[in-house]
């Protein structure tokens, strides 16, 4: 089992974000999830804070303007989504897909709920069980993740095709 995490919170206004101060209550009650965490500024270059940590969280309730959380995946830090822009598009749940999953989204968007920090963190402590308990499963989401293809397949390509000409 592991016991030591390091979880990288990479949002503007960090401490400020209720996002932010509802995860910092529920970790420091729940002794078991005991770890490391890192808050830092969304302008710092992040790319050696990823490569040391394990998990990303992404709670963004609309499209994020960069794409970070394929950093992310590429140091074997697994992002923490929402499913929403373009991290609905490009992270596979790996409970929607157990051979191909590269990450954890929650079960529906964040812009609409009222309830959006429980949806967050029933997603969270997901993948925090899953990082204590099973080490094959996230030995699989690190592998997924550091080989996840960024490029745009034909099929793809050809519906943006269709579409413009459509147009």
């Amino acid at each position: 089992q592991r016991k030591n995490i390091q979880v990288i919170i990479n949002i503007s206004q960090g401490l400020k974000n209720n996002f932010v101060k509802s995860w910092v209550e529920f970790l420091e009650q729940n002794s078991a999830l005991d770890g490391r965490w890192l808050f830092i500024n969304d302008e710092t270059n992040v790319e050696q804070f990823y490569a040391a940590a394990d998990i990303a969280l992404f709670p963004t309730r609309a499209n994020i303007p960069d794409k970070e959380h394929y950093k992310a995946m590429k140091f074997g830090c697994i992002p923490v989504a929402s499913r929403s822009g373009i991290l609905n598009d490009t992270v596979t749940d790996i409970f929607d897909d157990m051979i191909s999953g590269c990450g954890f989204k929650t079960k529906s968007s964040l812009l609409t709920k009222e309830n959006a920090n429980e949806i967050y963190l029933e997603t969270l402590s997901k993948a925090l069980n899953l990082f204590i308990n099973t080490n094959s499963s996230w030995n699989l989401l690190i592998k997924n993740a550091m080989n996840y293809d960024y490029s745009w397949n034909f099929e793809i390509i050809e519906k943006y095709n269709e579409i413009y000409e459509f147009i």
